[in-house]
């Protein structure tokens, strides 16, 4: 089983699986379950749940950082 910070590690190289796994732990007791998608480079991120949840559930904030030599 992959720990925490192996989950983290794997997110930050670009593995949806691990990201995946973190976006859902903090949703899974309200019930929502996010999948994710990449497409010609555009990461997609859906959220659902069998409820509709409140407008200010949680926010996302996505950066690019990109390596320097």
């Amino acid at each position: 089983m992959k720990t925490q910070v192996k989950l983290l590690d794997l997110a930050k190289q670009g593995d949806l699986d691990a990201l995946v796994t973190l976006i859902n732990q903090p949703l899974e007791h309200k019930g929502i379950v996010a999948s994710a998608g990449l497409a010609r480079g555009c990461l997609t991120i859906t959220a659902e749940s069998p409820t509709i949840a409140p407008t200010k559930l949680f926010s996302l904030t996505l950066s690019n950082r990109e390596s320097t030599p």
